[in-house]
C-alpha cells in the first residue's frame, strides 16, 4: 500500500495458534521496518482481503475488521484502527483504535486517499458508511434499502472527492448501484447474481457480479 508517501505494507502471522497483525514500511537502507512496535493486534478470521480490509493516506495505515488487541474473545462488533509511519508523533508505533457510531454488524470496505478514509459496512441489515475525511467518523445519510441477508455488503465505488459519492449494495432484491444527490440517492438496478466489487471511472459504472464484468455509462452528466 502506498499513501503517496512510503511503502507500507500489512501482514498476518500465525503465534501461539493465533493470527497477529503486524506493519511494515520501507526505510531508507532498502529494508521493511516494523511499523507496531506497541501492543498486537489479533485478527479472529482466516486472512483474507474480505476479513482484513485496508486503506492509506499520506501518514497511516488503516485496517478493520474483526481485529482487536485483547487475544482472548474478540468483541462481537468489527473494529477500525489505524498506525503513523514510523517516526510520527505522539502515536509513534501503537495502533489507534477509532470509534464507529453507530455500532455496525460488519464492515465491507475501505476506501482512502491522501488525508483521509471512509468505512462501509452495515447494521441491522441496513448500509452504514462512517466518514473519517470531512469529519471523526460520522455516520452519513444512506439510501433506503435492505440488504441481503446470506450476503450484505456494501461497496464504496468512488469517494466524494469533489463528486458525488457512489454507492453498490447487494440488495434484498439484488446488486444496486447508488449515486448521492445531496441527501438523496439516485438508484441503479444492476444484472442479478452476486456482487463482489463495484467501482466508478469517467467512462462510468462498473460492477463484478458471479465472477463477469459489467459496465454502464454514467447517466447523466455530472454525476
Amino acid at each position: 500500500m502506498d499513501g503517496g508517501g512510503d511503502f507500507r505494507t500489512l501482514g498476518a502471522v500465525l503465534a501461539d495458534g493465533r493470527w497477529e497483525l503486524h506493519a511494515w514500511q520501507d526505510s531508507e537502507s532498502g529494508h521493511l521496518d516494523p511499523m507496531d512496535r506497541g501492543h498486537t493486534l489479533y485478527l479472529f478470521a482466516n486472512p483474507s482481503s474480505r476479513s482484513v480490509l485496508t486503506g492509506s493516506t499520506e501518514s497511516e495505515l488503516i485496517v478493520a475488521g474483526a481485529i482487536s488487541d485483547q487475544p482472548g474473545r474478540p468483541d462481537a462488533s468489527p473494529h477500525l484502527w489505524t498506525i503513523d509511519d514510523i517516526g510520527s508523533e505522539p502515536n509513534n508505533g501503537r495502533w489507534t483504535r477509532w470509534p464507529l457510531t453507530p455500532t455496525p454488524d460488519g464492515l465491507t470496505d475501505v476506501a482512502s486517499w491522501e488525508v483521509g478514509w471512509w468505512v462501509a459496512g452495515y447494521r441491522n441489515l441496513r448500509p452504514v458508511v462512517y466518514d473519517f475525511d470531512s469529519d471523526v467518523g460520522p455516520s452519513m445519510p444512506m439510501p433506503d434499502t435492505r440488504l441481503d441477508p446470506d450476503h450484505p455488503v456494501v461497496y464504496l465505488a468512488d469517494t466524494p472527492i469533489g463528486k458525488s459519492m457512489v454507492l453498490a449494495t447487494q440488495s434484498a432484491d439484488g446488486p444496486t448501484m447508488w449515486i448521492q444527490e445531496g441527501r438523496d440517492w439516485l438508484r441503479i438496478p444492476a444484472p442479478a447474481g452476486k456482487l463482489s466489487a463495484a467501482s466508478r471511472n469517467t467512462d462510468g459504472l462498473f460492477t463484478l457480479i458471479d465472477g463477469a464484468l459489467w459496465f454502464r455509462p454514467l447517466p447523466g452528466a455530472g454525476c
